[in-house]
């Protein structure tokens, strides 16, 4: 194993690279991913990058499911030096088979062009092999910065986002993150990413991605007329809530404003981030006793 040089982990740890920052709320999202669901994994610091990659790893891990990562921003020794900094006896998953890393010519490009056919037949032969293992499901990640670099059939990769959905996802116990780089990805592509991905992970979040197009419709010609009707339905639904949620705010007010005890007639939110607590609104009993 070529190790990578001490210069390159400390231009990586300058650039932020083992800031994490809310670590146990990104392991809790990271660790309730379900199976047979497709991220698009979208970040722009090598903070956000290394926070979530590792606890991908290490929750797959813990619920026994076999980890196959696919590199391309990286090289595959370079992968074992930053993330056996947090993922503990990283090593001996890698020997005994239950973390993989691969180099995204061998799983994308073997033949010296994209085929988005032979690559999810590729992944379902690795689900089925990671099941006769005794693994519970098969975990795969993969730098796709490799879509960039001009190989032939790489114009496919839409494609082949969103038959994963159809071919795969639906039909076999795995998992996938696809890791897109904003600050490499122009955002013509990104929002083309967008369409193909059911779920988005940002930020820690899981994002319920309502501009997604499933397969049925976004590889038969269909698209335009779902997406526009897609978008009908997502601003009636916002509507809809913002109406609901008016109208119990005022319901709340009224009520507070009845109150003549002064434990009732506060309201406070509090600042999840900062824990602080934040008083949006007080009854003018209570601001007259305060002043």
């Amino acid at each position: 194993m070529i190790v990578a040089s001490k210069q390159y982990l400390k231009n990586q740890n300058k650039a932020g690279l083992f800031r994490s920052p809310n670590d146990q709320d990104c392991f809790d999202v990271l660790y309730n991913f379900k199976l047979g669901e497709h991220f698009c994994f979208l970040y722009d610091t090598q903070g956000d990058w290394f926070n979530s990659i590792t606890y991908f790893i290490t929750s797959g891990i813990q619920q026994n499911h076999r980890v196959l990562y696919v590199a391309s921003d990286h090289t595959t020794d370079e992968l074992y030096q930053i993330l056996s900094l947090k993922v503990k006896n990283l090593k001996k998953f890698i020997t005994s088979g239950q973390v993989t890393f691969l180099d995204a010519q061998r799983v994308y490009t073997s033949d010296g062009f994209f085929d988005p056919k032979r690559t999810i037949d590729f992944l379902i032969d690795e689900t089925a092999k990671t099941i006769k293992q005794d693994y519970a499901a098969l975990r795969v990640t993969g730098e796709m910065s490799w879509a960039l670099e001009g190989i032939s059939g790489s114009e496919m990769l839409n494609e082949y986002e969103s038959k994963l959905n159809s071919d795969l996802f639906s039909k076999y116990p795995c998992i996938a993150v696809c890791q897109y780089n904003l600050n490499r990805f122009p955002s013509d592509i990104i929002k083309e990413i967008l369409r193909t991905h059911p779920e988005l992970y940002f930020k820690g979040n899981v994002l319920d991605n309502c501009y997604y197009i499933p397969p049925t419709e976004y590889l038969n010609g269909n698209m335009s007329a779902y997406e526009v009707k897609r978008w009908l339905e997502h601003l009636l639904d916002i509507t809809t809530k913002q109406f609901a949620l008016n109208e119990s705010e005022a319901r709340y007010r009224a009520l507070v404003e009845l109150s003549a005890e002064v434990g009732v007639s506060i309201i406070a939110l509090q600042d999840i981030n900062s824990q602080e607590g934040i008083i949006t609104y007080t009854s003018p009993q209570f601001s007259r006793m305060v002043g």
